[in-house]
């Protein structure tokens, strides 16, 4: 199967996670900001999720914890082909507060965007507090796509809460040295 294949099945498995996305519902879709747990590569995981209010639903803006860390990950319907997007690049997330430019990593597999980022990261007081949000890509690759931020303090709260620090393996004892016995002779 083709990249853009791949990228497009995707989108569409992504956009049915969507309350209201797979029935057209656009009201609802993508009216507000939703936290919910999801399945995924790792397990059940809280996310924060949001949708490009278009008659596609072509992009989806997901939150979810990965460890301490925070997974940002866009998901945008390609307008040409997968390969075409290249790997890596910054996506300029714009509001009616500011904007933050994100370096963000192109995972062909599911077709998302994703960046891992410090739970502090500037960008999410931004989405917090703000009302309106555009991501662009200043390369014009993909085109620009406008996201509600309406109710995305609770969702994004919520999942962030929910970042702890992932359990490690305990070490493993020291091994142990054998001193030389007192008076014993040294080569």
């Amino acid at each position: 199967m083709s990249s853009r294949m791949w990228a497009c099945v995707a989108v569409m498995a992504a956009l049915l996670t969507v309350p209201g996305a797979a029935a057209g519902d656009d009201d609802q879709a993508c009216s507000a900001w939703t936290a919910a747990v999801q399945e995924r590569e790792e397990g059940p995981a809280l996310t924060a999720t949001a949708c490009a209010k278009t008659n596609t639903h072509d992009a989806i803006l997901e939150i979810v914890c990965f460890g301490e860390q925070v997974n940002i990950r866009y998901i945008h319907a390609p307008d040409k082909g997968a390969d075409e997007f290249g790997p890596k690049r910054d996506f300029l997330f714009i509001t009616n507060k500011g904007q933050r430019a994100v370096f963000m990593t192109f995972e062909g597999l599911d077709g998302a965007f994703t960046a891992y980022l410090d739970k502090e990261h500037p960008l999410f007081e931004l989405l917090m507090e703000s009302r309106t949000l555009s991501i662009e890509d200043p390369t014009r690759r993909l085109k620009s796509r406008k996201i509600t931020l309406k109710e995305s303090r609770d969702a994004i709260t919520s999942v962030i809460e929910t970042c702890k620090p992932i359990p490690t393996a305990p070490a493993p004892a020291p091994c142990a040295t054998t001193q030389p016995e007192s008076g014993a002779a040294q080569a």
